[in-house]
């Protein structure tokens, strides 16, 4: 399987893949095709006949079919419970059950901003049997800051899936009195460090917004980290904090229930 490498990382969304882990080995090169000796022409010899080389396929050999699966499958969450990639994985594991004629056990390991979901599954042994989602660009900033010490890179994985696109967006309590993000720029900056604004962990793609509105607007606010979506709706909701960067698809229920107000969506 080819993989490619990743050339840039997206700051206005985050696409939530399925991965599972893989085994990194290295096929040991083909020898030399030989050619058959030639015998020696004599006057007595008779003209010996000759075949034509035989036809080569150019399609690719197929392998021994597998058995698979034999007992259920278990995909990891690295976020909490209630969250939107949690949600939306809960919605599709009754097809892939369906699909696969087995169960679909899912197992929430949120913390360090997914690393500790994604080290999970970066263990785990590669028999199919272990899948789980990541979000990007989380999964890159992770592996890429010497720092976090990762124990994984991109190619500790095989992508089997795409499970969503999905834009970042800026959410406000029903009552908040920020109406535009051009309202939370001007406070931020009169008020540096007051203003409380949410991510859903380190350098993912909430965080990164966050620090790219920050540089934009010469603001600075208080930034709070959580493990996932779910406790950050519950902390917007409770007025533990003011504002929250995450995605379109966390909050929109809130939203259409008139207890929250989307005043802002990112574009690439």
């Amino acid at each position: 399987m080819t993989r490619k490498r990743i050339l840039g990382l997206c700051l206005a969304a985050t696409a939530a893949l399925t991965l599972a882990a893989a085994a990194c080995s290295t096929a040991a090169p083909a020898p030399a095709p030989t050619a058959a000796p030639v015998a020696k022409a004599t006057e007595a010899s008779k003209p010996a006949a000759t075949t034509a080389p035989a036809a080569q396929s150019s399609a690719p050999a197929v392998g021994k079919p597998v058995d698979w699966p034999k007992k259920p499958i278990q995909l990891i969450i690295p976020w909490d419970a209630g969250g939107s990639t949690d949600v939306g994985f809960r919605m599709i594991a009754p097809l892939m059950e369906k699909t696969l004629g087995t169960q679909i056990e899912i197992v929430n390991k949120a913390g360090a901003g997914s690393q500790v979901g994604i080290t999970e599954l970066a263990k785990a042994k590669p028999d199919g049997y272990t899948i789980g989602n990541v979000s990007a660009p989380a999964i890159q900033t992770i592996y890429l800051d010497s720092d976090r010490k990762a124990t994984f890179a991109w190619d500790s994985f095989a992508p089997i899936g795409l499970h969503v696109f999905d834009p970042g967006a800026v959410y406000v309590g029903a009552d908040n009195k920020y109406k535009r993000l051009k309202d939370v720029a001007e406070d931020a900056k009169a008020n540096p460090e007051k203003i409380k604004a949410s991510t859903t962990g380190v350098l993912g793609d909430d965080h990164l917004n966050i620090l790219s509105f920050q540089r934009a607007t010469e603001a600075k606010m208080a930034i709070v980290h959580f493990t996932g979506s779910a406790p950050v709706q519950t902390a917007l909701l409770g007025g533990h904090i003011d504002i929250a960067f995450n995605n379109v698809g966390d909050f929109m229920p809130q939203v259409e229930a008139g207890k929250m107000r989307a005043i802002a969506i990112t574009v690439k």
